[in-house]
């Protein structure tokens, strides 16, 4: 006779170790063979073993086999069978074991479980799952009732959505409206929250409710993506700045979809310097209402393995410029620039700045205690001042404005205010009893304006002067044309009269000042041409289809540039 038996219940569990605590217990002299285990020293508790099988002894990170002591676990006392040499480091390793259930009344990390049918597995490679491309939410928070189940991830409803994994992993989640914008490597979607998309026979959507959390996902159009880089995203007002570093464009997502705002003017720039960035840092500036995006080198980085005696070392970098060419950087000039951190059994800390000295003279950097064998030491090189371009968009203009001198870590607005996070501290940005073109403590940076006269651009032209409205101290760094090259050209210095008597005096002094405007000559600096009428360096002016100028100015008080003019003469013979 056969017999069907019916089960109702099965419960799988799985046995688990973890490393709790360990703790220096000694030092050996040659002579000692006991040794005991402290329940606590300061605010710090210990683990303490029950049995030899709870915990492990290492030698100087060396472990030890464990027939080489005996454990008494009412005394805490180790004896081992030969006494530690002189000097070596006794480390004890705390072994806690737990039995981890599926039940949902399961004890967590429980010693102990209760008798019942049950079904036991061993799992020799227990590790969390990771989904890359999928999102899992908890229960809710009821408002009315009080009840608080955010805490509760209930497998038995539907609570994840998965995404097309081919489009890479989920780098950035924003909420906005009721909506789930979801940032993949290669995608951008918008998942409705708590509603759900149907469609009409005639293929018209209609957004209707949902008892679902998340509901339907539609995909923006476009291939584009947010890459590996979510922290160029920012947002203002229902725009949305990011950046795809594996297309080399900069997006913006708003109601009329994505816009490739790199395309206004400096498409071929960010193709080729986008890919060149590791880091991308992207702020939205609240007081001039501009999208500030800062392509960055990563920290340079130098490691070494420890071997348990060494404690020194030296640093040899290289960095790259503003325009991302490799430099040799010289030895780092402040302990502030450098941060250690050392790997240990799979974990990763930073190194406190006491437990290490820098030499600035030899670039070595020596730490308090030696890193045990095996562990990695990691040594970042904290540059603000290279391999970095900071740029803005306005959206006033639709278009790119202007390149920044500094390298913000991130920064963000608050109200009308704009900070960022330099060096070591917190700044905030258009301070008005703050120094002009000094940024995080830094010298002065000069601001430089480009301009270019062009019209009409297919006939040939004889630039004769340069003028401009605004505040003194502004001057001319470099003038050129397609052919020829001016000099520079000085700002005003008020003089006397009689220092202005010569025609010398007018030509080369610098801006003059009249009516509140300034004016200057161009001086052709251009070596004699053949088959000119009148050569280069005996002419004021320059010849050229175009010509560039670029004006700066270095001063720590408001410097303000309202327009740019000059004198010409078409050349149509």
């Amino acid at each position: 006779m056969s017999v069907t038996l019916e089960v109702k219940y099965y419960n799988t569990f799985v046995i688990k170790s973890s490393e709790v605590t360990h703790q220096i217990v000694g030092t050996g002299d040659g002579s000692d063979t006991t040794f005991t285990i402290a329940e606590s020293s300061g605010n710090t508790v210990y683990a303490v073993p029950n049995s030899e099988s709870e915990f492990q002894v290492y030698f100087d990170d060396v472990l030890q086999a464990a027939t080489g002591y005996v454990y008494a676990n009412k005394t805490r006392i180790i004896t081992f069978t030969s006494a530690p040499s002189n000097g070596v480091s006794i480390l004890v390793v705390v072994k806690n074991w737990h039995v981890e259930e599926s039940r949902i009344r399961g004890a967590f990390n429980g010693k102990t479980v209760d008798f019942g049918v049950r079904a036991a597995i061993t799992d020799n490679e227990y590790a969390p799952e990771t989904r890359e491309a999928s999102l899992i939410y908890s229960g809710i928070y009821n408002g009315r009732t009080r009840t608080n189940e955010i805490n509760q991830f209930n497998p038995s409803i539907p609570n994840t959505k998965s995404i097309d994994s081919a489009f890479g992993s989920i780098q950035k989640l924003f909420a906005e409206d009721n909506n789930l914008n979801v940032f993949q490597e290669n995608k951008v979607h918008n998942i409705l929250i708590d509603k759900d998309i149907i469609f009409t026979a005639e293929g018209d959507p209609q957004v209707t409710s949902s008892d679902q959390v998340l509901g339907q996902v539609v995909a923006y159009q476009g291939n584009y993506g947010i890459s590996k880089n979510p922290e160029s995203f920012a947002f203002h007002a229902g725009r949305k700045y990011f950046t795809d570093k594996n297309n080399g464009v900069v997006l913006r997502l708003s109601r009329d979809g994505i816009t490739e705002i790199s395309g206004f003017g400096m498409r071929d720039y960010f193709k080729t310097n986008l890919k060149l960035a590791d880091s991308i840092i992207g702020i939205w500036d609240n007081n001039r209402k501009k999208y500030v995006l800062s392509l960055q080198e990563d920290l340079v980085k130098n490691t070494f393995i420890g071997d348990g005696s060494d404690t020194t070392i030296s640093l040899a970098f290289s960095i790259v410029d503003k325009d991302f060419a490799t430099v040799n950087l010289p030895d780092p000039t402040n302990i502030s620039q450098i941060e250690i951190f050392q790997t240990s059994r799979g974990s990763t800390a930073l190194v406190a700045g006491t437990d290490y000295t820098y030499n600035t003279s030899t670039g070595v950097v020596t730490m308090t205690t030696a890193p045990p064998v095996g562990d990695e030491v990691t040594v970042h090189l904290r540059d603000f001042t290279s391999g970095f371009q900071t740029v803005t968009f306005d959206e006033d203009i639709n278009g790119w404005s202007s390149f920044y001198g500094y390298k913000p870590a991130f920064g963000g607005s608050m109200d009308a205010d704009y900070y960022t996070y330099g060096v070591n501290d917190l700044y905030k940005h258009y301070d008005l009893d703050a120094d002009r073109g000094s940024f995080y403590g830094g010298s002065t940076i000069a601001s430089t304006v480009d301009i270019i006269f062009n019209r009409p651009p297919s006939i040939l032209k004889y630039f004769k002067t340069i003028n401009y409205e605004g505040n003194t101290g502004w001057s001319v760094e470099s003038i050129e044309t397609d052919s020829d090259t001016g000099s520079p050209i000085p700002a005003y210095v008020s003089t006397s009269a009689s220092a202005e008597s010569t025609w010398q005096d007018l030509v080369v002094s610098g801006f003059k000042k009249k009516d509140n405007k300034y004016y200057s000559y161009i001086v052709n600096e251009t070596l004699p041409q053949r088959n000119e009428v009148l050569f280069g360096g005996d002419i004021s002016g320059v010849k050229g289809f175009f010509n560039k100028i670029q004006m700066s100015v270095s001063d720590t008080s408001q410097k303000e540039l309202f327009a740019v003019s000059g004198e010409y003469e078409l050349l149509t013979n």
